[in-house]
């Protein structure tokens, strides 16, 4: 039997383009365990598994939120 997990830079993309508040404590995980620290590098993960999707200004607001440090202004439902 074979298990596929996907990676940490998948999930980052996927939680991305959901973009919703329950996410927010995973995306900052995901962007420490991805060694990201600049929304450049975030947005080319993201751009690599969704080429012909658009971020949503508000996944654009959580990821500049987080990497600026104030990760706790999205979270919660």
């Amino acid at each position: 039997m074979t298990v596929k997990v996907a990676t940490c830079r998948l999930l980052l993309a996927m939680k991305l383009l959901a973009a919703r508040p329950r996410d927010v404590e995973d995306i900052a995980r995901l962007l420490a365990a991805c060694g990201i620290t600049e929304r450049h590098e975030a947005l080319d993960v993201f751009d690599h598994y969704y080429p012909t999707e658009i971020l949503k200004p508000r996944a654009l607001m959580i990821l500049d939120d987080l990497l600026a440090g104030r990760g706790g202004a999205f979270g919660g439902d």
